[in-house]
């Protein structure tokens, strides 16, 4: 047997899904970040405006902090922005800071 004809000059190629698989993969990832952003657009435009003619406050922080939250999930994703959100609904209370306090950017 020749050894030129039975070896496979060519290394294996990388198997890529092709237009529609890979749209389909990035849309998959998206999925959690939109719904954050619209669980807390429902917050921002059903129970926000409840909750403000119960107690008549509002946020000290601008953006709101509910902006701030869907701000910041949209920029850095559910679980980073989700967490950033919460550090700033911590330091809403009486003793925390008020003021702008824009989304970081990302890294």
């Amino acid at each position: 047997m020749n050894p030129k004809l039975g070896s496979n000059p060519c290394p294996p190629q990388e198997v890529r899904p092709s237009g529609f698989a890979s749209r389909l993969g990035a849309g998959v990832k998206l999925v959690p970040r939109l719904l954050g952003i619209v669980a807390l657009s429902l917050y921002r435009l059903v129970f926000s405006p409840i909750l403000h003619s119960m107690t008549g406050s509002a946020c000290r922080f601008e953006p709101s902090c509910s902006r701030f939250a869907s701000e910041a999930v949209r920029e850095h994703g559910l679980l980073r922005g989700g967490m950033m959100a919460v550090r700033r609904l911590a330091r809403c209370h009486p003793l925390g800071g008020h003021g702008f306090d824009p989304v970081p950017a990302k890294r």
